[in-house]
């Protein structure tokens, strides 16, 4: 990096092109491991519910509760009245996770969180027995410009229109195939999205 200008945009020596590249390389390796974990992705799941459902409830606001603490927050959660908060928050950390369906790689435009909550209640209705659903949208790979010192500006990598969806349940009852075809189908309908097997996301980018 050799400079910053007003406006806020850095500036790089065309030497820097090639550490770059690395970082993309790097970065594509760690979320290539992290994104489809599953117990990573559905302990995420279980907190993101337990934040919905504090909110819905008033154990947490929009206007201070960011403020806390990771530790201070999870008290809160815990300590609340409401035994869906509390219970999913002390299963998650004794990783005592939530029934999943696998993880599901569509491609078009990634919907939004509340979105999905909509998705998951219609879900729910389906399966007949409480869900919760989450997103994430592919971040294993993504385009950089990068402005050089030269006045020239460079493109490395590129976006993906790749996004993952999972969908859990505090109902101890494993998902079945048949329950994975018709959520894959909803979100195919709702959505407009196509489903994507994990390879062929995989080949895209690599």
């Amino acid at each position: 990096m050799s400079a910053v200008q007003a406006n806020g945009q850095v500036l790089f020596e065309p030497t820097a092109i090639d550490d770059i590249e690395v970082w993309i390389r790097l970065r594509q390796s760690v979320y290539e491991r992290l994104m489809p974990a599953p117990a990573d992705f559905c302990g995420k799941l279980m907190l993101l519910f337990s934040t919905v459902e504090a909110l819905r409830n008033g154990v947490l606001d929009r206007t201070t509760s960011w403020m806390l603490t990771d530790s201070d927050f999870i008290h809160r959660l815990r300590q609340c009245g409401i035994a869906n908060i509390r219970e999913t928050v002390e299963r998650w950390l004794i990783a005592d996770l939530w029934d999943s369906t696998e993880l599901m790689w569509f491609r078009g435009q990634v919907p939004s969180l509340p979105e999905v909550l909509n998705l998951a209640e219609r879900i729910s209705a389906i399966v007949g027995h409480q869900c919760f659903g989450y997103r994430i949208k592919d971040k294993r790979n993504r385009q950089i410009n990068v402005q050089l010192t030269s006045g020239s500006c460079v493109k490395l990598g590129q976006n993906s229109d790749a996004w993952l969806l999972g969908v859990a349940s505090p109902i101890r009852k494993p998902f079945t195939s048949e329950d994975h075809r018709k959520i894959s189908l909803l979100v195919e309908q709702t959505f407009g999205a196509t489903g994507a097997p994990a390879n062929s996301v995989e080949a895209a980018l690599f």
